[in-house]
């Protein structure tokens, strides 16, 4: 599957959060074979232990090595915080560019701010955890808090609420952080109800990180980029909710993947602790 023309970056998503980035990295890098991969069999990776994270992510790594992989972006604030060390020890063993999402994004919001609060919408890319601490690296007194809401099935009335929250807080918010695809949706509602916010949205701003990374090496050829868009289990309502965030047809999204069962035994395999910490 691999091909000396392309070199391969694998976009490890959590349950679809990241459809756009694909797209957004393509229409900036040249060269590459992009896939989405996403890991949509299993419950959100916040609510797993780390060694079940750092599991499931070194798994599907091996479920995508036969495309002769060059670089790795986990676009997954949960899966970072759980399962990173480990990760970064496979993808070194591999010979893999790991690129953490998360702290990409973050290093933006620090870019970015100016003043007040920082609300972050969404935390699948991002979440307020990762923004607080570029924030404190940074030497920014902002104080960081997360918006709940379910972006994903957000109707009129959630538009409107959310629309009437921003304005309210006008003096206290000073940037948005919209941390998945799903909470780009809300990118011009926020514009039009407080214009002198800063709004990060993060799988824009990942893609520009990215870019800059890929083209410091750019491929021979300057061929256009190409996506390729999998799942580890694409039901018929995880390949709609996909292809909707990404705006391609319901049957761009193929594959149909079960995991295996037991402890990754392929190049990214690391041995972990009871704690999921990595033994190498």
């Amino acid at each position: 599957m691999s091909s000396s023309s392309q070199r391969t970056l694998v976009i490890l998503d959590e349950r679809g959060a990241a459809a756009r980035l694909p797209s957004q990295i393509a229409s900036l890098v040249q060269g590459y074979r992009i896939i989405h991969l996403s890991d949509t069999r299993h419950a959100p990776y916040g609510t797993l232990s780390r060694v079940s994270a750092a599991r499931l992510v070194l798994l599907c790594l091996d479920l995508v090595r036969g495309y002769g992989i060059s670089a790795v972006l986990l676009a997954s604030a949960a899966a970072a915080r759980a399962a990173l060390p480990t990760v970064r020890i496979g993808c070194a063993r591999a010979g893999v560019a790991l690129h953490e999402g998360a702290s990409l994004v973050a290093r933006e919001v620090v870019r970015r701010h100016r003043f007040g609060d920082v609300a972050v919408l969404g935390g699948e890319i991002v979440d307020e955890r990762a923004v607080a601490e570029a924030l404190g690296e940074a030497g920014l007194p902002a104080r960081t808090r997360a918006v709940p809401l379910d972006l994903a099935a957000l109707g009129e009335a959630g538009k409107d609420a959310l629309g009437r929250l921003v304005e309210a807080q006008r003096a206290q918010v000073g940037t948005y952080v919209l941390g998945s695809s799903y909470a780009a949706r809300v990118a011009d509602l926020i514009r039009r109800s407080d214009p002198d916010a800063a709004i990060v949205e993060a799988d824009a701003a990942l893609a520009a990180e990215v870019a800059v990374a890929l083209e410091a090496e750019p491929a021979e050829g300057k061929t256009a980029s190409t996506v390729i868009r999998c799942a580890t289990e694409a039901s018929e309502h995880w390949q709609e909710r996909i292809a909707e965030l990404a705006g391609v047809a319901p049957d761009a999204v193929a594959g149909r993947w079960v995991m295996p069962a037991g402890p990754s035994e392929g190049p990214f395999a690391v041995a972990m602790d009871e704690d999921g910490d990595p033994l190498d």
